[in-house]
């Protein structure tokens, strides 16, 4: 696997996750060593490893991988300390090992996740530097599929709606 990243990008409520957990068996599959964490859950452990004093042995686990796969990044705000964590993390790696990153938010308000412009843009450019960009585009999965259930369930509320009044069954015996 030639490390490279991918930045999978859009609306919310479109299949991140789905997608990247896809992706994950499919390495998994062909023998390749795979680590999927939820971004904030990542700088959380990173943070707890500093302050245990195991920073960089926590971080050197990492070049071991082929791919990493770092979901919803900016869905949970971290502080400064933990973005600067997360940079030097994909900063050692970047080169090294396949990087898929999911995010909700445009480039332009990654400032929000990182705290600072340089580091943010420092970050971008590693990202982008090999990697491929993927916005998704569209509805999301859940609500179309809710929107098939009532599709599929109006022939049977629409027997019982003499009997459905505000929300209660009207006791008709």
């Amino acid at each position: 696997m030639k490390p490279n990243a991918a930045m999978y990008q859009g609306a919310r409520r479109l299949p991140y996750t789905h997608l990247t957990i896809g992706l994950a068996l499919a390495a998994c599959r062909h023998g390749k060593r795979v680590r999927f964490y939820k971004t904030a859950a990542l700088v959380n452990d990173l943070q707890v490893a500093q302050k245990t004093l195991i920073l960089s042995n926590f971080m050197a686990r990492f070049t071991r991988l082929d791919l990493l796969i770092l979901d919803e990044l900016g869905f949970i705000a971290v502080d400064k300390a933990g973005g600067q964590f997360l940079f030097q993390l994909v900063g050692d790696l970047y080169e090294q090992i396949s990087l898929v990153i999911t995010s909700n938010l445009r480039f332009g308000d990654w400032n929000s996740i990182f705290g600072d412009p340089t580091l943010t843009i420092a970050f971008l450019d590693r990202l982008i530097h090999k990697g491929r960009i993927v916005e998704f585009v569209g509805e999301s999965y859940r609500y179309l599929h809710r929107l098939q259930q009532a599709e599929a369930w109006a022939p049977l509320f629409s027997i019982f709606s003499p009997f459905l009044q505000v929300g209660r069954v009207i006791n008709s015996g």
